[in-house]
């Protein structure tokens, strides 16, 4: 854990900072100081973000693809459950960035973005960002041979899908209990809070809960049959 760790706070520093300066690969933006701290001009506060949701996608993709219990076979099965984890990163993150970054003002877009003021190439940007922490973490498990089944507490693997969707049920709440404010963006264009919270409320609905619930189905379903087979013998 303390690699993957280490290895989500290099690339996501690098990244971000990379991004601040030149624009590449999310686009144009600033930080604002409401996340504190900053190093090369990217927030500390954002690094247990990346490292915690990413181990979540990153298990969430293990699952969905039936790997969580055993070591990961191929190189080429390290790559697919990279890309995965990548999409299901990437899925909170078009829920998550109109609401921080328009609505909380935690970082501000320089450039136009068609996303409520974000630019698509933040999301392709995230997906190589994150792609390219996941896919060395992924490989270093397959060369060790590292699997969750060592881990004899098998309630806690519902932990991670549980955690995801809590995130993405939040957005609900804000949509039908949060008063509706406009807000605007740095170019001008004008959005009410009630629109912006009941948009990413209906992404996620359609994304991040069903990968949630498919999620904590396949571990139920493989419990069910290992708890069928030990009572068989």
């Amino acid at each position: 854990m303390s690699y993957f760790f280490l290895l989500v706070f290099i690339v996501s520093v690098f990244y971000e900072s990379v991004s601040v300066s030149t624009g590449f690969p999310f686009g144009h933006y600033y930080y604002s100081d409401r996340l504190g701290t900053k190093i090369f001009d990217v927030p500390l506060a954002i690094m247990p973000t990346y490292f915690s949701l990413g181990y979540v996608s990153w298990f969430i993709a293990t699952t969905l693809l039936n790997q969580f219990d055993k070591p990961i076979p191929t190189v080429s099965k390290a790559i697919i459950i990279s890309l995965v984890a990548s999409f299901v990163m990437v899925s909170w993150d078009v829920v998550m960035d109109p609401v921080n970054s328009l609505i909380k003002s935690l970082w501000v877009w320089t450039d136009r973005g068609v996303y409520f003021g974000v630019p698509l190439s933040n999301f392709f940007g995230w997906f190589l960002c994150v792609f390219t922490f996941y896919l060395p973490f992924t490989l270093w498990c397959y060369n060790d041979k590292v699997h969750l089944k060592q881990i004899p507490a098998h309630g806690y693997l519902y932990l991670p899908s549980i955690v995801y969707i809590t995130i993405m049920s939040k957005y609900i709440l804000c949509f039908l209990f949060k008063d509706s404010v406009d807000v605007t963006t740095l170019h001008g264009e004008v959005f009410s809070s009630k629109d912006i919270y009941g948009s990413v409320m209906l992404i996620g609905l359609f994304t991040m809960l069903p990968i949630g619930i498919q999620s904590i189905y396949k571990i139920y379903r493989h419990r069910n049959h290992s708890l069928h087979a030990t009572t068989a013998l």
